[in-house]
């Protein structure tokens, strides 16, 4: 991967080169579109705690743009188009930027030279539930039972994180399951919990007053380490269950040929800003793992995520658009 992550630093180091007189932009554009690819409300919340606090720190006005929609192809898009000087910013996680285009024949945008990399905020809480009814309690017990019964065990799909997963599961496995999609984790809870699905793999979402309610059991995490969310929730690899890579993340981005003084302006003032007590406490209420990062490992991290995502799609004979 040292390979990899040179070609990939040395482009971004490249694309982000500016002048004295660039370090300027920013500060005589005073006022900062922060573009979200989710509508009022929900998830946009979790945008709203970083932006909020990255407009004190940076003594800018933050304006939130909402451009839901196409799993945030419709903001990317917008995002691209915009003027690199520093006056737009993504909110962006990893399906508009990585899933988006692997399942795309034609893809809108190419995810690494149309965009600019600025830090990492997080990784989301990612974890497979099952409908307590379920006579499993682990994932091995789980892939036992889909064994057992072909083409019964019915899988929800919310969103390209959680079709990417319930793929990487079925390669992996080699189980067969009876997909049903959803527009969002919060249309797949209910029926999970009602039972017209047996299970999902989803962020936190609604599913936490279920969980701890007795209608929804959490099997594993797909993270590395075993989320605050949900702290009993084992690892997959403490359960010797290999293949499954998904781990969906949040970031800054900007457009492509930012200027560099402006990407480290905005990369020193979200580290300040994450390194709050405050705004780590909200975001880990939304079960957001905090890990900021330079620019030139955000985009190893996107280089990484898009190799793995279209992988995926090529060895699982994922449908493309």
């Amino acid at each position: 991967m040292k390979s990899v992550a040179h070609v990939v630093v040395a482009a971004f180091l490249v694309a982000a080169g500016a002048s004295g007189a660039n370090a300027q932009m920013l500060s005589q554009k005073p006022i900062v579109h922060f573009v979200v690819p989710l509508p009022p409300g929900g998830g946009d919340i979790l945008a709203r705690t970083i932006a909020t606090p990255l407009a004190t720190v940076m003594n800018r006005t933050m304006v939130i743009e909402n451009k839901p929609g196409a799993d945030g192809a419709v903001a990317a898009e917008y995002v691209r188009r915009a003027s690199p000087d520093g006056t737009t910013v993504f909110f962006a996680t990893n399906s508009p930027l990585a899933a988006v285009p692997a399942l795309r024949k034609q893809p809108p945008y190419d995810p690494i030279a149309d965009f600019t990399p600025i830090s990492q905020i997080g990784v989301a809480g990612f974890f497979l539930y099952v409908n307590a009814a379920l006579p499993v309690k682990s994932v091995k017990e789980l892939i036992e039972y889909g064994r057992a019964n072909p083409e019964k065990l019915k899988f929800g799909v919310s969103n390209s994180s959680s079709l990417f997963a319930l793929a990487q599961l079925l390669k992996s496995s080699g189980i067969k399951v009876v997909q049903a999609n959803y527009a969002g984790d919060g249309n797949a809870i209910p029926p999970l919990a009602s039972g017209e699905i047996d299970a999902l793999f989803a962020t936190v979402s609604s599913a936490r007053s279920l969980v701890e309610s007795g209608k929804l059991r959490v099997l594993a995490t797909t993270l590395k380490k075993r989320s605050s969310a949900f702290p009993d929730a084992p690892t997959l690899d403490e359960q010797g269950v290999a293949g499954i890579t998904v781990s969906p993340w949040v970031a800054l981005f900007g457009p492509a040929k930012m200027p560099r003084p402006v990407v480290d302006e905005y990369a020193a003032a979200l580290k300040t800003v994450l390194d709050m007590p405050d705004v780590k406490q909200r975001l880990t209420g939304f079960a957001i793992e905090v890990e900021s990062s330079t620019p030139e490992q955000m985009a190893v991290i996107l280089k990484e995520n898009v190799e793995v995502t279209r992988k995926t799609v090529l060895e699982s004979n994922l449908a493309q658009e």
